[in-house]
C-alpha cells in the first residue's frame, strides 16, 4: 500500500496560536465538537478567538483623544497669538501714528496746539503732546488707548448689543453713544489709575496727564448726551476752570469757562455768567468763579438789564419811531482791546458770539445791539488774510486765526442784522437788514474761500466784482490739510462758515421774497442751497432732480449741515416755484404780423 502524501494547509494566525495552553480555561460547554461546514474553496474560515487584546481600542480612543487636546492647544495658542498681536498692534498704532504730537514749533502755531485733543501726552519735547504719558503705566496708558478706540472706531455693528426695533443696547444707552459710554468707562478707570499713581502725577489734578483726561472725560459725558451726563459734564468743566486759573493758565482758563456756559445754555440755563467771565479773564482780570447758575445777577456778570417792551403799534397814525440806528455805549466787561495771546483772542471773539445770540434769543434786543456794534468795533481791525498756499508769506497758523476772527465777525453782523430788522420801523426794516446780511455772507464766503485756498472773486472773470461761485465739494488747502494740528480747527471753521454763509443767504432770499423781488430772492437761495451741498462744484445743478424731490442728507461733507440744509431746501423750493410763475405771467405773447 503506497505511502499517504502529506498535505500543507496555510493556517490562520489565530489558528496558528496556540491554544492547547488555554482549553483548560476555556468552559467545555463553549468547545464546540461540530465539524465546520464544507468549504468549496478548500480553506478553513477564521475560528473566533476568547483572549484577543482588549487594550488596542483602549489605545486608539486614548489617542484620538491626544490628537483632539494637542490640536486644541495649538489652536488655542494660534489664535491667542493672532489676537494678542492684533491688540499689541492697535494699539502701538494709535500710539505712535494715530496720537501724533505738535507738528508746527511752539512759537509758530499761535496756539492752536493749546486746543487740540490731547490724550495724557507730555508737553514740551519733541512730541509736544503725542501719545501717551508714560507716567500712567501699562495698564493707565493701554485704558486710554483703549477709550481712544472706543471713540473713533466704536465697539462693533449695533447687532451685537443692540435690538433694532427698541434702540437702545444691553446697558440702557442709546445707539448712537454706545462707543462713547465704553469711552466713559475706559477713561473713568484711567482717571482713577492716575488719581493712584501720585508718586509720578503729583496730586490729582495738578498733572497736565489728569487735566487732559479730565477734558476728554468731561467731552464723552457731554457727547452721550441726556440731563444726568450733561450735568456731569458741566462739574468735570467746572474742575478743569478751577485747576487751569489757580496755575495761572489764563486763556485756557476763559476757554474752559466759555464751554461752561455752552453747556449751561444746553441745559436751558443763562450762560451768561461764564461767558462774561471768559471774557474778562482772557484780557487778564483775576476773578473769582461764577456762583451756580441763578436768577439774580452776581458781581462778575454785568449783564445789561432787560429793556422794557414797546408799546405795539396798532394805528397808522402812531407817531412814534424808534431811530433804526441809535448811538450805544460799549458794555462795561468789553476789553478796550484785544488781549495779546491768540488763544485769548479766539476765546474772546466766541464767547461775545455767544453773548450776542443769547441777548437776541431772550428778547434783550438793545443791549444785544450795543454788544454786537460794540464787538465788532473790536475784532474789526484784524485785516483779511491772503488765501493759504505754500507761496503765501504767512504761516497757516496766522492765517487760520485771522479767518476765525473774520467768522466770529460774519456771526456777529449776521445777528445784527437780525437785531436791526426787529428793532426797525416796517417801512425801514428790509433794505438794512438786506445789507447787513449780504455782508454777512459775504465775509463768510470769503472764509471759505481762504481756507479751500481759492481767490474771492470770479475765476472766469477776475476784475469784475462778481463774487466766486459755491465751491462746496472741495478740500481744505495743502497748508491747512497736512498739519495735524491745524486740521480740526480748520475742518470745523469751514464746517461753520458754510452753516452761516447758508442761512444769511436764506434770510436775504426770505426779505426779498416779502419785497416781491423774486430776481435776487432765488439768487440768494440758490447760492446758499450751493453751500450747503444743493450745488455740486462751480455752476453745477442742485442735487435733486426736480421739485418736490428733497436732497439726500448726511453723505460725507455735509454732515453737520442738515439743518441748514433743509432750511435753505423750504425757502429754495418755494422761491423757485414762485420765479417760475413770475416768469410765466410776465410772458407776453404778440400778434402775428408784429
Amino acid at each position: 500500500m503506497p505511502p499517504t502524501p502529506l498535505r500543507f494547509m496555510r493556517l490562520h494566525a489565530h489558528v496558528r496560536r496556540p491554544t492547547v495552553a488555554y482549553s483548560a480555561l476555556i468552559p467545555r460547554r463553549f468547545q464546540s465538537t461540530t465539524p465546520p461546514p464544507g468549504n468549496s474553496g478548500g480553506t478553513q474560515p477564521p475560528l473566533p478567538t476568547f483572549g484577543g487584546d482588549f487594550s488596542v481600542p483602549l489605545l486608539i480612543v486614548v489617542r484620538t483623544f491626544g490628537r483632539i487636546l494637542r490640536y486644541g492647544i495649538l489652536g488655542s495658542l494660534l489664535i491667542g497669538v493672532t489676537f494678542g498681536g492684533a491688540y499689541t498692534f492697535a494699539h502701538t498704532y494709535v500710539e505712535h501714528s494715530l496720537l501724533p504730537g505738535d507738528d508746527l514749533p511752539e512759537g509758530e502755531d499761535w496756539e492752536f496746539g493749546l486746543e487740540r485733543e490731547r490724550w495724557t501726552g507730555r508737553r514740551g519735547g519733541m512730541r509736544r503732546g503725542g501719545g501717551t504719558d508714560d507716567r500712567l503705566g501699562w495698564r493707565g496708558q493701554h485704558l486710554v488707548r483703549s477709550a481712544w478706540m472706543a471713540a473713533h472706531w466704536g465697539v462693533g455693528p449695533p447687532e451685537l448689543f443692540a435690538d433694532t426695533s427698541t434702540d437702545v443696547d444691553m446697558f440702557g444707552y442709546a445707539v448712537p453713544a454706545r462707543e462713547y459710554a465704553y469711552s466713559r468707562a475706559f477713561l473713568a478707570n484711567a482717571l482713577r489709575v492716575c488719581a493712584q499713581r501720585t508718586k509720578q502725577l503729583g496730586e490729582f489734578p495738578h498733572s497736565d496727564a489728569a487735566l487732559d483726561l479730565l477734558e476728554r472725560y468731561a467731552e464723552v459725558l457731554e457727547r452721550i448726551g441726556g440731563r444726568r451726563f450733561v450735568l456731569d459734564a458741566r462739574e468735570r468743566y467746572m474742575e478743569l476752570v478751577e485747576e487751569l486759573a489757580r496755575e495761572g493758565r489764563q486763556a485756557e482758563a476763559a476757554r474752559a469757562g466759555a464751554k461752561v456756559g455752552d453747556i449751561s445754555r444746553r441745559l436751558g440755563e443763562s450762560g451768561e455768567r461764564w461767558w462774561v467771565w471768559a471774557v474778562r479773564t482772557a484780557a487778564g482780570e483775576q476773578l473769582a468763579l461764577p456762583s451756580e447758575p441763578i436768577l439774580a445777577i452776581g458781581e462778575v456778570d454785568i449783564v445789561p438789564p432787560e429793556p422794557t417792551p414797546e408799546p405795539k403799534r396798532r394805528f397808522w397814525f402812531w407817531s412814534s419811531k424808534p431811530d433804526p440806528s441809535p448811538v450805544l455805549e460799549a458794555p462795561a466787561f468789553l476789553p478796550a482791546k484785544l488781549p495779546d495771546s491768540p488763544l485769548a483772542q479766539r476765546v474772546t471773539a466766541q464767547a461775545l458770539v455767544a453773548l450776542s445770540a443769547s441777548y437776541s434769543e431772550s428778547g434783550q434786543l438793545l443791549p444785544a445791539l450795543r454788544l454786537q456794534q460794540a464787538a465788532l468795533d473790536l475784532l474789526s481791525p484784524s485785516p483779511n488774510p491772503a488765501p493759504a498756499s505754500e507761496a503765501s508769506p504767512n504761516p497757516p497758523a496766522r492765517t487760520l486765526h485771522s479767518l476765525t476772527l473774520s467768522h466770529a465777525c460774519a456771526l456777529l453782523t449776521l445777528h445784527r442784522a437780525e437785531v436791526v430788522y426787529a428793532l426797525s420801523p416796517p417801512s425801514l426794516q428790509s433794505p438794512a437788514a438786506i445789507a447787513s446780511l449780504l455782508l454777512a455772507a459775504r465775509s463768510a464766503e470769503s472764509v471759505i474761500t481762504s481756507l479751500q485756498g481759492l481767490p474771492p472773486s470770479h475765476p472766469d472773470f477776475p476784475a469784475s466784482p462778481l463774487p466766486a461761485p459755491p465751491t462746496p465739494g472741495l478740500p481744505l488747502a495743502t497748508p491747512f490739510s497736512q498739519s495735524s494740528t491745524l486740521l480740526p480747527p480748520a475742518r470745523r471753521l469751514l464746517r461753520d462758515a458754510r452753516r452761516a454763509a447758508a442761512h444769511a443767504y436764506a434770510l436775504s432770499a426770505i426779505l426779498y421774497e416779502r419785497k416781491g423781488d423774486w430776481a435776487q430772492a432765488y439768487e440768494c437761495a440758490e447760492r446758499g442751497m450751493g453751500w450747503v451741498g444743493g450745488e455740486e462744484g462751480m455752476g453745477g445743478t442742485p442735487v435733486s432732480a426736480g421739485p418736490g424731490v428733497e436732497p439726500a442728507l448726511g453723505q460725507g461733507d455735509w454732515e453737520g449741515l442738515e439743518v441748514e440744509r433743509r432750511e435753505v431746501w423750504e425757502v429754495w423750493k418755494r422761491v423757485r416755484e414762485r420765479t417760475m410763475e413770475s416768469a410765466r405771467e410776465a410772458k407776453v405773447v404778440l400778434p402775428p404780423g408784429k
